[in-house]
């Protein structure tokens, strides 16, 4: 679902798939592949939805429902890995990968089309034993997994934004459930969230409700952030930074919080601010204050910070500062680095006003 979305990425070379051959090979052209869009799908390392597809069997043509997916060849190529439709299969005390599902897991497989945890499945082309997502393809009755190793979780899809224990939950395979999410068209639904062996990442649960949310709904959902009068509940932490009795005061009046060291995804930390939007109907940290309406960290305090002193970087105000910047700073501290900061003419011209004033050496 978001394999796009990890830095580096880069989709199949469409000059690489042999076109002609596929269609030769299962009877369904490039132009279909097109119409359907699932030719992007492919491209992007996913399947297609199922298709009509026609294939020469001892002689005979026989026709079968598939989801096509793209296979690298050992001369770079690439051809089509079909998933035909195969019967439903019984998964309670069933073995995949050395792995036996439980009754509770077939259950779940069913229901959700997700295990809902990860577990140690073994490789038998590689030896080894890695901890893994499962998942059930609803549309072809295939079990499909992906390593946890490769998961590059996305931290929101659309305008739901997870937690940082939202995130931590879906890594173990759990179930974040009714969020209020908004489409493109303005429709808001409730919906459930799961990672999806077959997807890759994080995505909707088949089969959760997705019907459009009356107000009642909307306004249920927005408790998890509100009581029941509609004043904004109280948060004693944010992204695992501990707010203090003033901030969380400031926070449930509607005020934005200030937020040091505020993780960032390099692993570096920025100054953020925090603050309840009522419209949204839960808390968002931003870069900009929203009670100033200007930019300040990281662009500012922290980010300087960062920029001069890991990143090998430049500021005008501080760039001959030969010392390390302080947190927060991004000025000289004090007179000896405001004169570093002076041309330097005017560096000797003080220079010798000093000699002068302290008058010949005796």
């Amino acid at each position: 679902m978001a394999q796009n979305q990890n830095q580096g990425y880069q989709p199949i070379d469409e000059s690489k798939v042999n076109w002609d051959k596929i269609e030769e090979k299962f009877g369904i052209s490039k132009e279909v592949l097109e119409k359907t869009g699932a030719k992007d799908n492919m491209l992007n390392f996913g399947k297609s939805g199922l298709l009509d597809v026609t294939m020469l069997i001892y002689g005979q043509k026989v026709k079968a429902a598939a989801r096509l997916q793209l296979t690298r060849l050992q001369d770079g190529s690439y051809s089509v890995l079909p998933h035909f439709v195969r019967k439903e299969q019984k998964l309670e005390n069933a073995e995949y990968m050395g792995y036996t599902f439980t009754k509770e897991d077939a259950k779940a497989l069913k229901e959700t089309g997700n295990l809902g945890k990860v577990v140690p499945l073994f490789n038998m082309k590689e030896g080894t034993t890695e901890q893994c997502f499962v998942s059930l393809d609803k549309q072809t009755n295939e079990l499909v997994h992906y390593p946890l190793s490769k998961l590059h979780l996305r931290e929101s899809v659309g305008n739901v934004k997870f937690t940082l224990e939202e995130m931590a939950l879906l890594k173990q395979g759990g179930m974040i459930k009714d969020k209020l999410y908004e489409n493109d068209k303005g429709q808001k639904f409730m919906v459930d969230f799961q990672v999806n062996a077959d997807r890759k990442n994080v995505a909707f649960v088949p089969g959760s409700s997705r019907q459009e949310v009356t107000q009642e709904q909307e306004q249920k959902a927005k408790l998890n952030w509100t009581n029941e009068d509609g004043s904004i509940k109280n948060l004693t932490k944010w992204k695992g930074i501990p707010l203090t009795e003033e901030q969380q005061k400031d926070y449930r009046e509607g005020k934005s919080v200030k937020l040091d060291n505020y993780p960032l995804k390099d692993g570096m930390t920025a100054t953020m601010y925090l603050m309840f939007y009522p419209d949204k109907g839960q808390p968002f940290a931003s870069k900009n204050d929203p009670m100033q309406g200007k930019v300040v960290a990281p662009a500012n305090e922290s980010e300087t910070q960062v920029a001069v002193n890991h990143q090998g970087k430049t500021n005008e105000a501080t760039k001959k500062v030969d010392e390390p910047l302080q947190k927060g700073q991004v000025a000289p501290k004090n007179e000896k680095q405001q004169n570093e900061q002076k041309p330097e003419g005017e560096k000797k011209e003080q220079k010798e006003e000093k000699k002068q004033k302290r008058g010949p050496k005796l």
